[in-house]
């Protein structure tokens, strides 16, 4: 891009960057949610994930909720980690459709994908029973430069 936008490009942009509010709007969401809550909805998907093995793979009962409880840790982080490279793609599409080119692009989305998710713990430290965990931030900006790594990638083919 030469640095100036026609319509169809600023309208391109614009919708770009609704698309990052908004999820970044479902993160809030999912970090405003107390303990209990955030523990439910991770157990509720370590279940479906358990029960989908269970019919490719004879488990038992048993056994099964043996690997929901120690399962649902990672799938928690794995939520982190999702997140986070769904938010680095939006990013990276919503700096690239500004006019953002080459390097930049990069670097200015790793930059807000990682003050977010810094930011996302800071604010679950007002959420009861939820912690802001220095951990947490390395795995949200991992799925980040994955995601901004498959963005490149893709975009330069």
């Amino acid at each position: 891009m030469n640095g100036r936008l026609n319509v169809t490009d600023k309208f391109a942009a614009i919708l770009s960057w609704i698309l990052v509010v908004i999820w970044m709007a479902v993160i809030f969401y999912f970090s405003s949610q107390p303990a209990p809550v955030s523990n439910d909805l991770s157990q509720n998907v370590t279940k479906v994930i358990v029960k989908g093995v269970s019919n490719i793979y004879d488990i038992e009962v048993n056994c099964a909720y043996e690997y929901v409880h120690n399962l649902n840790h990672i799938v928690r982080k794995l939520g982190h980690f999702t997140e986070y490279f769904v938010l680095a793609l939006l990013v990276m599409n919503a700096f690239r459709q500004s006019g953002v080119e080459k390097f930049k692009l990069c670097i200015y989305s790793l930059f807000l994908c990682v003050l977010y998710a810094i930011s996302d713990e800071f604010h679950q430290l007002f959420v009861p029973g939820r912690a802001g965990q220095v951990k947490d931030v390395f795995i949200d900006s991992l799925g980040a430069i994955l995601g901004i790594f498959i963005y490149w990638i893709y975009t330069q083919s």
